[in-house]
């Protein structure tokens, strides 16, 4: 009997493009469908507005996937005080319609979220958050993705399994500088390729954060789904590496990796109210039910980042 498709939703972002060949590989014998809003990226794209509850059903019904990885929403947290209304539309209203889309088409299907550590928000001023801690997001954008993953446990029958992911921040090649390790990056490649002058801009330098390599939060996921059957029914896990250091220790990183002198300055635009000093989050949940761990140093992943900002300086210095 031919096995159902794989569904992923976001598929043309910056996790769910390193995702799709990921998944492919795992899973040779399935059938991957890969949902964008915008512009067709591949042939083989479906492009959906989530929101569109009727047309969301049509593709379910169509394919009948029974593994379904939900990537798409609006990520960045500096953006999302700036359009508000978006962040709600993207991240709790496509995820009510697509739940809903679900019960209703696949309700055996296995969906797997992706959420965030943000949802802890003002929790972490008490210490080391888990997955029994209770979230207390502060913004637009940690508050509806606490909402899409309710939305989720709300809506899907007790028959759909649900897998709920919170990765701390992940970055890697490829990730655009609405995000502080590939704007570092990004902003030292151009100052050394002389498109810019040899100047940093920065934001709060002392706040501590847990950071991963995108390619551990995708292998996270991936062993996730191919462990879904010895997983409960509802699952929740944090995915992070244990180590919270501050935002200076990663531009003093790039400041000597630089190829020239570079100077700092402080961005108040860059600066958020209230931020909060640290983020520690415990994921021995996760190593415990896969046996999963990072693979990745920090090193390594700011290295690889600046490599690719570096390359993409050169390209446009070459014109």
């Amino acid at each position: 009997m031919r096995k159902r498709p794989i569904l992923v939703t976001g598929a043309a972002g910056f996790v769910g493009s390193l995702m799709l060949p990921r998944v492919r590989e795992a899973f040779a014998d399935r059938e991957v469908i890969s949902l964008i809003r915008r512009r067709r990226v591949s042939p083989d794209d479906i492009s959906l507005d989530l929101v569109d509850e009727g047309a969301a059903k049509a593709v379910l019904a169509r394919y009948r996937p029974n593994l379904i990885v939900h990537l798409a929403a609006h990520a960045s947290v500096g953006t999302a005080g700036r359009n508000p209304s978006a962040v709600w539309r993207d991240n709790r209203d496509a995820s009510f319609s697509l739940a809903r889309a679900i019960a209703a088409t696949v309700p055996d299907a296995t969906v797997l979220i992706s959420g965030t550590t943000e949802v802890y928000g003002e929790a972490f001023l008490g210490g080391t958050v888990d997955e029994t801690t209770p979230p207390r997001p502060r913004g637009p954008y940690a508050t509806s993705k606490l909402a899409s993953e309710l939305v989720f446990e709300a809506l899907l029958p007790p028959s759909a399994r649900l897998i709920a992911c919170r990765p701390v921040n992940h970055t890697g090649p490829g990730q655009v500088e609405d995000f502080v390790i590939p704007s570092f990056a990004g902003q030292i490649a151009r100052a050394e390729a002389g498109l810019a002058p040899p100047s940093i801009a920065v934001g709060n330098l002392e706040a501590r954060r847990d950071f991963l390599h995108v390619g551990d939060v995708i292998g996270a996921y991936i062993a996730l789904l191919q462990a879904a059957d010895r997983l409960p029914m509802r699952a929740l896990f944090n995915i992070g590496s244990g180590r919270s250091i501050p935002i200076r220790a990663i531009l003093d990183f790039y400041l000597s990796a630089a190829r020239r002198p570079i100077h700092e300055h402080v961005d108040r635009d860059r600066l958020r109210p209230n931020d909060i000093p640290e983020v520690a989050v415990d994921s021995s949940r996760i190593e415990a039910a896969i046996g999963w761990r990072p693979a990745h140093t920090l090193e390594e992943t700011l290295a690889a980042v600046l490599d690719d900002k570096r390359e993409c300086a050169r390209r446009a210095a070459s014109g």
